[in-house]
């Protein structure tokens, strides 16, 4: 069996944790539709697409389902993104398999 020459990662939830950026910009579309969720669960929500995460949370539909969506993704593409954090330990195994000559790639949505 050769040597492991290529690694491929996951994005979100393996090498970086975007629940912060992702809770801001929700937070921020629900207060501009005057809506409120409860957001305690919203890490076990991530994965679906944005817009069936947003009907989930609020129960919004049709209208005010499209202005909540679309506040989200102003919000995240201005400023939420920015808050994605980078999981403990992940710079540091990354640099240790660049050294090992291991070639890297991202594998995401």
């Amino acid at each position: 069996m050769g040597q492991i020459t290529h690694v491929l990662f996951d994005l979100d939830g393996t090498l970086i944790d975007s629940l912060p950026g992702i809770d801001w910009s929700a937070r921020i579309a629900l207060a501009e539709c005057g809506l409120s969720a409860d957001l305690s669960n919203l890490r076990r929500r991530i994965g679906p697409p944005i817009r069936d995460i947003l009907a989930s949370l609020s129960g919004a539909t049709g209208e005010v389902l499209n202005r909540l969506e679309a506040g989200f993704r102003r919000s995240y593409d201005a400023a939420g993104w920015r808050k994605t954090e980078l999981r403990p330990g992940v710079m540091e195994l990354l640099q240790h398999l660049r050294r090992a000559g291991r070639r890297l790639w991202l594998v995401t949505n």
